[in-house]
């Protein structure tokens, strides 16, 4: 399983939380991703924690929210997308602003890998960041249900 660099993860929050959220970012590739599904819960190995999102990089316009929700660890998170990273291999970095438990300042990166269709071997990474740009939250695995769908550009 694939665990999210915190180095990089700490420096994008920190920059995030000193610039505002803008529309345009150059330094990302066009491409979309949808999907959900759920993987298994870190608070309790016997639960679910579901997410959903739908996020697209048109031209340097990115759009999109993410919703996770974990009920064991007691972690509801809906953000916007104002991060995007897409790479040839069917691999999808979301990053931005979100609420969690109805309350604002948090930050989070979702990873996403298609790795087989539907849902065939796919694996997500959900990392969440308080306004500090300390980890509060993190969980990883393949998908049990659901279904991703990326699409990158080849070039």
């Amino acid at each position: 399983m694939k665990k999210i660099p915190i180095v990089i993860a700490v420096l994008f929050v920190l920059m995030a939380f000193t610039t505002t959220a803008l529309a345009v970012n150059p330094a990302t590739q066009h491409g979309q991703a949808t999907g959900g599904g759920s993987i298994i819960s870190r608070c309790d190995l016997t639960k679910l924690a579901k997410f959903s999102f739908t996020a697209a990089d048109t031209k340097g316009v990115i759009k999109g929210n993410v919703e996770y929700k974990d009920p064991p660890c007691n972690i509801v998170l809906k953000g916007d997308v104002t991060g995007f990273l897409c790479t040839p291999s069917n691999e999808v970095e979301l990053t931005g602003p979100a609420t969690v438990n109805g309350q604002s300042g948090y930050m989070y990166v979702f990873l996403i890998e298609n790795n087989g269709a539907p849902g065939k071997n796919d694996f997500v990474s959900m990392e969440i960041f308080n306004s500090s740009g300390a980890s509060v939250y993190d969980n990883e695995g393949f998908l049990l249900n659901g279904n991703l769908k990326v699409v990158c550009p080849t070039s």
